[in-house]
């Protein structure tokens, strides 16, 4: 049929067969649609040297021969039974199914099998000639069925870069093979007699048997591209100078291997390597290559020389491996658990030793440091100002009698004629070197006038503490007790106080850095204890108060030891015990004014506040997982402090008050800003 035919296009409207369809060179293309094809015997065989599209399903017991040199489309879902032959020219699929029953034989002499989408065939292959495998670029065509037989095998481009073919199969084809274009997966094997080529531009990979091969283009072993595993080579390995070795490794250790039981000539062909995000023990060997029958050459891979160790591929008589060797530069910088007493094995020092700039490494360490955990008792430390603020204000209304009466002691209620209760709220945010803290809270006091001029009582306070530093940050949940007793001598006040502070405290710490990653985090207490006064003498002339002053604080923070919670980068800290000593001169000026109805005053304060003691707390500390320890500093505490305030009283009525206050400190590397506001309703 279709000898000599006219027409360009033919549609069957109804089924034909069964019989035998016979396509000639007529100069002529082809494009048939329609119906089903039945065909038995010999079943469609192709003569054309020119393009033969058959859109109709083909059945029958019948096969389809394409045997002229111009190109066959099936598109079909076909069942014909019969097997398909190609001897010569193009047969052009799309899928398994057109190809017939998955049953049915396929045999390529000196054809070329061309495929545009994507699939997998597990049909039996036998190659007679020369055959040509030809994939569109994206596209892949899977073979989990043997191929078999005396030819050979070429995979081919599609008019340009080809797609991938896979060998999944133990093939015994016999003819050599030959990557020309596209990349090319064995994960079965290809039979010892034949022989592979691969050409520059292509890729091999796979975790299969190859027989003897001399590579051209990219090699890397795996089942898929970017995986591990080893590929074997039944024979000689040669690589040409265009060739390139990846050596991938998997994040758990895993790494490729070509294992050839002959000889590997390597002509410095290139060599790179792709960690995906594993840490190799320094100073061990990743074997990479081994060739039973000795290695001849060396790979092209340039030395990596990084700051504290080299990246390197070293060779004996039979293996090629992959080496990170440590130098002598020392590893330094910030205070740190001693990281050169780690293992090889261990992550941290690994992922240490391969960073590629000092700069990476400084910050490195800085994330291991644990700094936060000295640091926190620096901000212990600074916020136990804010008890004796609050007892200092209290006794100043307490004390100050005439302002205590016309301001109705403006922070309190008084609940009997020698009882009184008062509540204050505190707030701040403080910069101290690279770290910021935020704190705020409320105090709660009861006391007795016990005479005319003396005062004594209690307090009760929350206080919370938000810290974050350079990769970490922590929170502190602070519950204190203390008492008080201020004493009215004519001109003169004393005040004087002591308070402790259970401290709760909850870190995490972000390290990551290279190929490194951990997030160690810890729950632990502390315990800050005080004891402060203060005396001053007050000038007063009308409306105007000036108050020259001089206080003084013993603060202890005493921490316990503990573990952190976490991988390789836990810490494991020691107990800690830092006390400083603070003491403050300088001058408190008031001012009252307003009405009878709505007094008013306005007050300030300047002072200087030296620092004595530990101004740089410090913690003994070593990784949870290794020995050793070391010492590692906190932010300092300000050796001077310049202490400001300023704040506004209003008593609106008699039974209610109004004040707001700032409070300030500055230092040449901290500063802090507080804003207090309350609000006094007597009932």
């Amino acid at each position: 049929m279709f000898r000599e035919f006219g027409a360009d296009t033919v549609s069957v409207l109804l089924p034909i067969g069964p019989s035998s369809w016979v396509f000639a060179a007529n100069g002529q293309d082809y494009l048939i649609t329609g119906a089903p094809i039945y065909f038995d015997g010999p079943g469609l065989i192709s003569d054309s040297s020119e393009l033969i599209v058959i859109g109709n399903v083909l059945a029958g017991d019948g096969g389809v021969t394409q045997n002229g040199a111009g190109t066959l489309v099936l598109n079909g879902d076909n069942t014909y039974t019969g097997g398909t032959t190609l001897n010569a020219g193009t047969l052009s699929v799309n899928a398994d199914n057109n190809l017939g029953a998955s049953s049915g034989p396929f045999s390529i002499g000196n054809g070329r099998l061309n495929t545009k989408q994507t699939f997998a065939t597990s049909r039996l292959i036998t190659l007679t000639g020369n055959a040509s495998l030809t994939q569109a670029i994206g596209t892949g065509l899977t073979l989990n069925g043997v191929v078999s037989g005396p030819g050979s095998l070429a995979l081919d481009g599609d008019g340009g870069p080809g797609g991938l073919v896979t060998l999944n199969a133990g093939n015994t084809y016999t003819g050599a093979t030959n990557l020309n274009s596209g990349l090319l997966f064995v994960n079965g094997s290809i039979a010892t007699s034949s022989q592979l080529t691969t050409n520059p531009g292509t890729y091999l990979g796979g975790s299969g048997l190859l027989p003897g091969s001399t590579i051209g283009g990219g090699i890397s072993p795996g089942p898929a591209r970017d995986t591990t595993g080893t590929l074997s080579i039944a024979g000689n390995l040669n690589t040409q100078p265009t060739a390139s070795y990846i050596v991938n490794f998997s994040s758990s250790g895993a790494n490729d291997l070509i294992h050839a039981s002959g000889s590997a000539t390597l002509n410095n062909a290139n060599a790179t390597t792709v960690l995906n995000g594993f840490i190799p023990v320094v100073n061990q060997r990743y074997t990479i290559l081994t060739a039973d029958g000795g290695l001849n050459g060396t790979f092209t891979y340039p030395n990596q020389q990084l700051p504290l160790s080299t990246l390197s591929i070293v060779y004996d008589q039979n293996n090629a491996y992959f080496l990170v060797a440590r130098n002598d530069v020392p590893i330094g910088g910030t205070p740190l658990p001693p990281i050169e007493g780690l293992p090889p094995t261990n992550p941290i020092f690994g992922g240490i030793v391969l960073l590629p700039t000092l700069g990476e490494i400084r910050a490195a360490l800085d994330q291991l440091s644990g700094q936060i955990y000295p640091s926190h008792m620096t901000v212990m430390l600074e916020d136990s100002h804010f008890v004796r603020d609050a007892v200092f204000d209290r006794l100043d209304g307490q004390l100050d009698e005439p302002i205590a009466t016309v301001m109705h002691s403006e922070n309190s209620v008084q609940l009997a004629p020698n009882l009184t209760a008062w509540v204050q709220g505190v707030g701040a945010d403080r910069e101290q070197g690279d770290v910021s803290i935020d704190t705020g809270g409320t105090f709660l006091g009861i006391d007795s006038r016990i005479t005319g001029t003396t005062t004594a009582g209690v307090l009760f306070g929350y206080t919370r503490s938000d810290v974050d530093a350079p990769y970490s940050s922590a929170t502190g949940d602070n519950f204190t007790i203390g008492a008080y007793i201020g004493e009215l001598l004519g001109s003169w006040s004393l005040k004087a106080g002591t308070s402790y502070t259970f401290n709760e405290i909850d870190t995490s710490r972000t390290v990551n850095f290279g190929y490194f990653s951990d997030s160690p985090s810890a729950d632990y207490s502390a315990n800050t204890a005080q004891v402060f006064g203060d005396a001053a003498y007050r000038f007063i002339t009308g409306p105007i108060v000036l108050e020259p002053y001089a206080n003084i604080a013993w603060v202890n923070v005493d921490a316990d030891g503990f573990t952190e919670q976490g991988g390789p980068a836990a810490l494991r800290m020691g107990s800690s015990d830092n006390d400083v000593t603070y003491s403050t001169l300088g001058i408190r000026p008031s001012y009252k004014f307003g009405t009878h109805n709505m007094p008013m005053r306005v007050k300030g304060g300047l002072g200087w506040r030296h620092t004595f003691g530990d101004l740089e707390p410090s913690d003994t500390i070593a990784f949870a997982s290794a020995a050793g320890t070391s010492t590692i500093p906190g932010v300092p505490l300000a050796e001077d402090v310049a202490v400001v305030n300023f704040g506004l009283q209003a008593a609106v009525t008699a039974s209610t008050n109004l004040s707001l206050t700032y409070n300030g400190q500055f230092a040449s590397d901290a500063h802090e800003n507080g804003l207090t506001g309350l609000l006094r309703v007597i009932f």
